[in-house]
């Protein structure tokens, strides 16, 4: 059995590693490197520990879901502050001119509403006021919690029906403000699991919000930047384009499909030349909505081309510097200080999120590109120091990203002190987040002889030494991958003794009995120790002293051929016969005096 390899020596298989969401257990995938395939049977007990993992992470999906609902929830709520007194007021169905909203107490009152709606006499200029008071009546009905259960079993049960809202939609003479009632109407239904399919799907809302968007923001939307409408917004068409972007926002958030047919149909591109077009005239509250719709969108973006990603590396370049500064000056004055917290801590996620998706799904010239946005990397950084684990694991993504195409943004981070806010993050994060780390840490030590000595000089390396005995598989794994890379870059005499201090030599013997099953864990330790072995003959003392002469000498009778061939090479370019016979010998001693023992 063996191996296959595309490259010819581990040097091609040292290189730093590109993140990607293609893997549904740790977010990335490593790329450019060395293809080792391993085993296809595992240990009963990797086995059972990997289930549990993927059990803990589809809690942590069914977490982040309830989030999400309860995000969406607050945000909407908060939009308008007319409520529930007015419902409790009791006025009959008729009666349009004495109060402002209609109670809904049974189904037939919201039967005759939609019916209502759908006749043509209400469309007239006359019933407008009419009109707008069924449709704000029903929003608030399915918003409020006395009454919502009901009619959202209502729409469930005649899901056409929500047809009546996308007419509204659809209708080029509808008054500005009944849009929006209707459409914040789908908004809170679409936020329902069995109905949001049927919304972004079945009725194509998507198309239609993006048409709604051009016939009312965008007079020639052919060429970005070539925007002939200076007009500025109404207070109604700044509350329609708000509205719009959040039931987008809403819709796309339920499913990757409904987030790639957004990016198909090219709604990133409408968001880009309004941007371009009314962003000096937004507020904190439309750029916050924003923010969220691109967040929700970039998680697309791996599916897609790179065209796709001029929006949001312009919206990076032009507009978060000082965007963010805009809404942070409002959430500030907020005193209520727990409802400040989550209103903050779920801005950074979202930048967050579209900094790691950007700088993760394009072309390397893209990369390079975001990498040399000083405000970009300086927000991450910002950000890190929060150890926040709603948002810390995007930049660290992000750092390890844009460390793979310009070595010179390593430097710049570990100058910033991000290895000690690792090392103190690492002591709490998931199982998911602190592969990530690791997985950046690799990408440092790939990086040059400096930062890697950098890494090794820091008191992270006792705790990538102390993984290597992880009971988690891909954490021992992406921990002998980096401490490899550091044995391979080091040239200092001080450091390599430190490495060689932290224990090293005695875990990579360990792994050689844990891993024996492991391919590539096997030959990433061997390449290791043969990188000591060449620096410092004090290595392979303790490496004899432990017995691991023979350990080597029967990865000889290995499955694994690049296995074979890597203990081959160490045993002739560092151990003489001698060395080998009485290692052997010792072995002997030790498995006859094993046997006595254990006869008596």
């Amino acid at each position: 059995m063996s191996f296959t390899s595309n490259q010819e020596n581990f040097n091609s298989a040292n290189q730093q590693r590109m993140s990607t969401n293609t893997d549904s257990s740790n977010g990335y995938e490593k790329c450019n490197m060395k293809q080792v395939f391993e085993k296809n049977q595992a240990s009963d007990q990797n086995s059972a520990l990997k289930k549990r993992e993927q059990f803990a992470i589809s809690l942590r999906k069914n977490k982040h879901q309830q989030v999400l609902q309860s995000k969406r929830r607050e945000n909407m709520q908060s939009m308008f502050q007319r409520t529930q007194e007015v419902i409790k007021s009791g006025s009959s169905f008729q009666d349009f001119t004495s109060q402002d909203f209609i109670p809904i107490n049974d189904e037939a009152t919201l039967i005759q509403m939609i019916e209502f709606l759908n006749q043509a006499h209400s469309r007239f200029q006359e019933n407008q006021l009419q009109r707008l008071k069924v449709v704000r009546s029903i929003r608030l009905g399915i918003t409020n919690e006395r009454t919502s259960d009901h009619i959202i079993y209502y729409f469930e049960k005649n899901r056409n029906h929500m047809g009546t809202f996308l007419d509204i939609i659809k209708d080029g003479d509808v008054d500005l403000e009944i849009k929006s009632e209707a459409m914040w109407s789908l908004c809170t239904l679409a936020c329902e699991n069995k109905l949001s399919n049927y919304i972004g799907t079945d009725l194509n809302i998507l198309e239609h919000l993006k048409d709604l968007l051009h016939y009312h923001f965008i007079d020639n939307h052919q060429i970005l930047g070539q925007i002939e409408r200076q007009n500025l917004l109404t207070s109604q068409e700044a509350s329609l384009l708000e509205q719009t972007l959040w039931t987008i926002s809403n819709i796309i958030l339920d499913s990757a499909k409904i987030r790639v047919h957004a990016l198909d149909i090219r709604i990133d591109y409408s968001i880009g030349v309004i941007i371009h077009s009314y962003g000096q005239q937004f507020n904190d509250q439309i750029w916050r909505v924003v923010i969220w719709l691109l967040s929700g969108l970039s998680t697309g973006l791996a599916y897609m081309t790179s065209s796709h990603h001029d929006v949001f590396n312009q919206f990076l370049a032009v507009n978060l510097s000082r965007v963010y500064k805009m809404i942070m000056e409002t959430y500030n004055k907020i005193t209520n200080e727990k409802e400040k917290s989550n209103k903050i801590v779920q801005l950074k996620e979202d930048i967050a999120v579209i900094v790691d998706c950007v700088s993760r799904d394009c072309e390397d010239a893209q990369i390079e590109v975001i990498a040399k946005m000083e405000h970009v990397r300086s927000l991450m950084m910002s950000f890190i120091t929060d150890k926040n684990p709603r948002y810390f694991v995007h930049c660290a993504k992000y750092v390890g990203d844009i460390s793979a195409v310009d070595e010179t943004q390593a430097n710049f981070f570990i100058n910033s002190g991000i290895l000690e806010e690792f090392d103190v993050y690492m002591s709490f994060c998931s199982k998911t987040d602190k592969i990530n780390i690791i997985w950046v840490l690799s990408n440092f030590a790939a990086n040059s002889s400096r930062d890697a000595e950098k890494v090794a000089g820091s008191t992270i390396i006792h705790k990538l030494i102390l993984l290597l005995n992880d009971k988690n598989y891909d954490i021992r794994k992406e921990s002998i991958w980096t401490i490899c890379n550091i044995c391979q870059s080091i040239e200092d005499d001080h450091v390599i003794d430190l490495v060689i201090n932290s224990g090293i030599v005695q875990s990579a013997i360990d792994l050689f009995i844990h891993d024996k099953d492991s391919g590539l864990i096997l030959y990433l330790t061997m390449k290791a120790l043969q990188f000591l072995f060449t620096k410092s003959h004090r290595a392979k003392n303790i490496f004899i002293n432990f017995g691991g002469v023979s350990m080597l000498v029967d990865m000889q009778i290995c499955d694994y051929i690049e296995v074979y061939k890597i203990a081959s090479e160490i045993i002739e370019q560092h151990f003489n016969g001698e060395e080998i016979d009485h290692q052997e010998a010792l072995k002997m001693f030790q498995e006859k005096e094993s046997a006595v023992f254990k006869l008596d």
